[in-house]
């Protein structure tokens, strides 16, 4: 609601794809909303908070984190700050603070991690 950088259009848009979320993981879209209102309080774009949802769901499929500890730490990210992405992720690790800022810890991630991509390729067969 506080955020400039999305409109009526946007929160419909996010509201659809935290539906498609709940379709392919094992998440509802009931604990997704609040992750991405505190995504879009925090100023995030909706690309970044779509982006920032898909490798939270990869990284939290994977094992490595929870959910919300993915979400909170994808979220510094773009502030600049790796966090525990460095020892869970070994490939983000070497980012500057300016890739960091432009999402390339969130793009690595959801190259690497292909959990969703497995699971929509399983359902269609």
């Amino acid at each position: 609601k506080n955020n400039p950088l999305l409109d009526g259009s946007s929160v419909v848009k996010l509201q659809n794809y935290a539906s498609e979320l709940q379709s392919i993981s094992t998440y509802g879209d009931e604990q997704l909303l609040p992750f991405m209102a505190q995504l879009a309080s925090a100023g995030r774009t909706e690309a970044e908070i779509m982006d920032i949802m898909n490798a939270s769901i990869n990284v939290a499929a994977s094992g490595t984190m929870s959910l919300d500890e993915a979400v909170t730490n994808l979220n510094r990210a773009y502030s600049g700050q790796i966090g525990r992405l460095g020892a869970t992720i070994p490939a983000v690790k070497d980012l500057t603070e300016e890739q960091l800022k432009n999402g390339e810890a969130t793009k690595i991630i959801n190259q690497q991690l292909t959990y969703q991509k497995k699971f929509i390729d399983h359902k269609k067969n």
